[in-house]
């Protein structure tokens, strides 16, 4: 479901449940009432209106959210394999390709900060970024060994002197992290099985792929975000960290 929302606001705008705009969030609520479990705001300029306009995309699976946020590569493919070519040769399309629907993808800064002064705005104290108040311990602080808790607990991470009370490991190497896509891990993880499946003749196949499985799996933060499971994977040594899941 996709319908015009007007005239895209500014990040001074006040939440739209306390502005002139309140029938956009009463249809957005009746939206969720009647079951979309997705919905995605995005800005469009080239509409030849005076300012940019907002548009409301919804889905009523959450799973779609996977074709939402597929990668530039999977949209240029997609667009390749479902439009047909013109005669004169031109483009198709004069205003969408791939870096626009990478650009579709995530609300803008005026969006985020206007849903943020709702009354009952979720998770908005807890994703504002990194706190500068918040000590950052190095990882020099911390060292990675045999976990004591259990025969087959693999490593665990330990300090190596006394550590401040609510501090933080390494914030800024969290940027580095692997981010491994739905598609992808959906990919790897078909081909892993299929070698599987048929071990006689493609095993090296298999084994190819046990220690990418093994590490994406097993030092992984899983999640659906993105419609579809994926995963995330630190580049350091804060993969050994036990995150209480």
């Amino acid at each position: 479901f996709v319908v015009q929302l007007g005239e895209s606001g500014t990040i001074n705008d006040p939440a739209e449940e306390m502005s002139p705009a309140r029938d956009k969030a009463n249809m957005i609520e009746a939206l969720q009432n009647v079951g979309f479990e997705s919905m995605h705001i995005y800005d469009e300029g080239h509409s030849h209106f005076d300012a940019p306009w907002s548009y409301l995309v919804s889905f009523k699976d959450y799973k779609s959210r996977a074709s939402w946020y597929r990668t530039s590569a999977e949209i240029e493919i997609e667009l390749h394999k479902r439009l047909y070519r013109t005669k004169s040769g031109k483009p198709t399309l004069l205003f969408f390709d791939a870096p626009t629907m990478i650009h579709y993808q995530v609300p803008s800064k005026a969006h985020e900060t206007k849903y943020c002064r709702k009354e009952d705005a979720m998770d908005c104290e807890d994703y504002l970024g990194i706190d500068p108040e918040v000590v950052n311990i190095p990882m020099t602080h911390l060292e990675a060994r045999k976990s004591s808790v259990g025969e087959f607990a693999g490593r665990g991470f330990f300090a190596a002197q006394n550590i401040p009370q609510g501090s933080a490991f390494e914030m800024n190497e969290s940027v580095k992290s692997f981010h491994v896509l739905p598609s992808t891990w959906s990919i790897i993880g078909d081909i892993y099985e299929w070698a599987g499946d048929n071990d006689d003749e493609y095993i090296f196949v298999q084994e190819e792929l046990s220690s990418v499985v093994t590490f994406t799996d097993g030092y992984g933060e899983e999640s659906t975000l993105m419609g579809k499971s994926h995963l995330t994977v630190g580049s350091g040594m804060n993969i050994f960290c036990n995150h209480g899941c």
